[in-house]
């Protein structure tokens, strides 16, 4: 009896925990199906984001690419017009890019758009070329007419491509007379073909360029509005417009779109103003930057002159008729200067001139008809870069780089001296490598990248 009772209270607990168990099992199964579930979603999400930034990483390469094969193209072109260019370029692996060609100052402004799948990557950069094959040397003179005559402390680190009247040194009031020739490089006999050409193409297009600019400045300043400042647009871009002779004193940022400030009248750029991004200062009369000023990737447009005053200048160019970079201004790489012919036929209706305590690194050039006009590095500024002029060249200052003009000359009273060279220094070794110049000269370019932005 005591056995069968032990029996049945074996069973009745038998049948009372199988009716747990089996809740407890399909608990049990849920769980792991969640979990399963959620690992798989997990591996897929992975793969989706893993996908989806390789194809973001492709897009970015296409539009590398893109860039890449329009300097190829861009340099293969012998006759390079400035005005926009569209292109559209396909690759192996199913990306492509579209590459927009602008005119930007005096050089180009390249953007591209690569797409892969859903993915887009857009990359912009300013775009130079290699220098002319002059530049090489330290300097170069275009007159033949007469010597090329050191005296005082001048000095030339490099080589020296001269006419047939040669090299010497002379005696003048209050200056030294070397011993001997202080060049330490070669002197060359100058060959036709070493004394670079303006390219008539690059004029022509810069000077429609120019022209573009001051006709869309006339424009929107006829349609503007009664207010002080108005926006309006070139072609799509913003337009800030200024009021003659106000001050810009404002921080401005435009990255990714162009950005015209504009003024029919004279713009002073004020000592608290900080410029960054792809603006260009537009001013149908002058521009002028007070002390303190801040500027970067800003191309400064002006119908006369610019006057920099103790300004920080980072790849920032400057085209005008006169341009004068004065005391305790920092222009960094890759500055550009470039003087262009004004409506004015009088002479000095160009010039450019570093002052004493300027530190500049960069391109400078003038492009001008008159024989009177004249490029000038004082004595105490400093140039790391090239020069060019189609005229006179006063050279007091310290080059790290290179030179060519069609003359020297400085004046000291009641004398002008052609040919000379007082005090001014060259050390073409110290040009840093990769330096780029504008598109300015007739023969191949070599298209290369000058700065990311």
């Amino acid at each position: 009896m005591r056995e069968k009772s032990i029996l049945r209270l074996c069973r009745d607990f038998a049948l009372h925990d199988g009716a747990f168990a089996l809740p407890s099992v399909l608990m049990l199964v849920t769980v792991l199906s969640l979990l399963s579930f959620a690992v798989l979603e997990l591996l897929f999400l992975e793969h989706q984001l893993a996908s989806k930034e390789i194809s973001q990483v492709k897009a970015q390469y296409a539009a590398e690419n893109g860039i890449a094969y329009e300097l190829s193209h861009l340099s293969a072109v012998t006759e390079l017009g400035f005005v926009e260019q569209d292109s559209t370029y396909l690759f192996a692996d199913g990306s492509s890019s579209r590459v927009r060609v602008h005119p930007w100052g005096a050089v180009f402004l390249i953007e591209s758009q690569g797409v892969f799948k859903h993915c887009m990557s857009t990359r912009r950069a300013t775009i130079g070329c290699t220098p002319h094959e002059a530049f090489e040397n330290a300097l170069v003179l275009g007159n033949s007419s007469h010597q090329l005559v050191f005296t005082g402390d001048a000095f030339v680190n490099g080589d020296v491509a001269i006419g047939p009247a040669g090299v010497t040194t002379g005696s003048l009031y209050g200056h030294s007379t070397p011993i001997i020739l202080p060049i330490k490089g070669k002197v060359k006999r100058l060959k036709p073909h070493e004394c670079p050409q303006c390219s008539n193409e690059f004029l022509r297009g810069i000077n429609h360029y120019y022209d573009y600019l001051m006709e869309s400045l006339h424009r929107q300043e006829q349609s503007r509005a009664v207010h002080e400042n108005s926006r309006g647009s070139f072609q799509g871009d913003s337009v800030l417009l200024l009021p003659g002779g106000g001050v810009l004193n404002d921080s401005v940022f435009s990255p990714t779109q162009r950005l015209f400030i504009a003024s029919i009248g004279p713009v002073c750029i004020g000592p608290r103003a900080k410029l960054r991004g792809l603006i260009t200062v537009l001013s149908g009369d002058s521009i002028k930057t007070l002390p303190g000023a801040d500027l970067q990737g800003t191309v400064l447009v002006s119908k006369k002159s610019i006057h920099i005053f103790g300004s920080h200048l980072a790849s920032v160019e400057c085209l005008a008729g006169r341009i004068w970079l004065d005391s305790g201004t920092v222009m960094k790489y890759p500055g550009i200067l470039l003087s262009l012919p004004t409506d004015s036929v009088a002479a000095g209706s160009q010039q450019i001139t570093i002052k004493a305590g300027v530190l500049a690194e960069g391109f400078l050039a003038m492009l001008s008809p008159s024989g009177d006009d004249a490029l000038i590095l004082e004595a105490g500024s400093s140039l790391t870069g090239s020069v060019f002029t189609q005229n006179r060249l006063t050279l007091d200052g310290t080059l790290r780089g290179s030179a060519v003009a069609e003359d020297l000359f400085f004046y000291e009273a009641p004398s002008t001296y052609l040919g000379w060279m007082r005090s001014g220094t060259v050390e073409r070794a110290l040009l840093p490598r990769g330096f780029l110049t504008p598109p300015i000269f007739d023969g191949v370019r070599d298209f290369r990248i000058l700065e990311w932005l």
